[in-house]
């Protein structure tokens, strides 16, 4: 069907031995998503020297109590230290969690220092991230603003980790 292309296949539902339909398969606890992008030609590594360097960012936009769920952020945070904790307990990471989810807060934390990974969690839909502004308020982030603001020129993260529901959505073109 034309209409189901821009589902992720990770939304099938798991189906027990009657065809019940049960969780999502992403929401399986033996699964993790990896998403990659196909390019031509060799990509150059980016060597930042010292302890692997982590910064995470979680946009959660106090309006949307008022329009959706809003992140459980305790979640999101635990699961992001648990992942890492062997390697911090070695003094081999660095885990920096910025206080509020705002484009000039992650930009300002990138420009400060160099990080190796780039994590944001968010609220998201198709073709934008929602982050929030400095008023706490709803920031729909494009990914030409997210490369044009949010990204220091010459001063590129190797890994960049975005976890958004819907983020993998076509957006609607422009009429």
């Amino acid at each position: 069907d034309a209409g189901l292309f821009n589902l992720p296949w990770g939304t099938l539902g798991l189906q027990d031995a009657a065809g019940t339909p049960g969780e999502p398969l992403i929401l399986h606890r033996c699964v993790d998503v990896y998403r990659k992008v196909d390019v031509e030609g060799a990509i150059p590594a980016i060597a930042i020297r010292g302890l692997l360097r982590i910064l995470v960012a979680i946009g959660s936009p106090e309006s949307q109590t008022d329009q959706g769920e809003l992140l459980d952020t305790e979640r999101e945070l635990a699961r992001i230290l648990d992942a890492v904790e062997p390697a911090r307990d070695k003094g081999r990471a660095y885990v920096r969690i910025l206080r509020r989810g705002t484009l000039e807060a992650i930009r300002d934390a990138l420009e400060a220092q160099r990080f190796h990974v780039l994590h944001i969690s968010c609220h998201a839909g198709p073709g934008v991230l929602v982050l929030e502004d400095a008023e706490g308020r709803e920031d729909r982030v494009s990914a030409e603003r997210f490369v044009s603001e949010l990204l220091p020129p010459n001063r590129g993260v190797p890994l960049i980790v975005l976890s958004g529901c819907m983020s993998g959505l076509v957006a609607a073109p422009l009429l």
